[in-house]
């Protein structure tokens, strides 16, 4: 021990970081596995009293469909949307969500708005995207 140490200060507990956690995505391609980190997302929001940002994004329509299939994929992204935003009102009505509609590559669009938006934790659960986002982070 150096000298200049006393014992009284060892003795004194050195504060620990807090974790602080402002703005929470919740990423959501809307599957069931999806669904099940709902509750997870609004769970921290209110421990921590975060804003909670909800975003689905979507590839760019094939514009050589026909515009009825246009149309169903739009009326059945909207409907989507819908039940989303009764989800997460459902499980945290004390938490205003703004949720976010975004078109491109999933992890692209998702670490936009990251940056835009300060967002300090993404919670996110997709069977479908698992090895896209996990070979983008290695």
């Amino acid at each position: 021990m150096p000298a200049s140490c006393s014992k009284k200060e060892n003795l004194r507990i050195k504060p620990r970081a807090r974790v602080r956690l402002n703005n929470i995505l919740f990423a959501s391609d809307f599957s069931p596995a999806s669904n099940l980190a709902l509750p997870f997302a609004t769970g921290l929001a209110k421990c921590f009293g975060a804003n909670l940002y909800a975003v689905n994004v979507r590839e760019p329509i094939n514009t050589v469909l026909p515009p009825e299939t246009s149309q169903n994929v739009e009326m059945t992204h909207t409907m989507e949307i819908s039940a989303l935003r009764q989800s997460l009102h459902r499980e945290c009505p004390e938490i205003v969500t703004q949720i976010i509609s975004a078109e491109g590559i999933v992890w692209r669009e998702i670490e936009n708005i990251v940056k835009r938006l300060n967002i300090d934790l993404v919670v996110i659960r997709s069977e479908e995207h698992t090895s896209e986002l996990q070979s983008h982070h290695d």
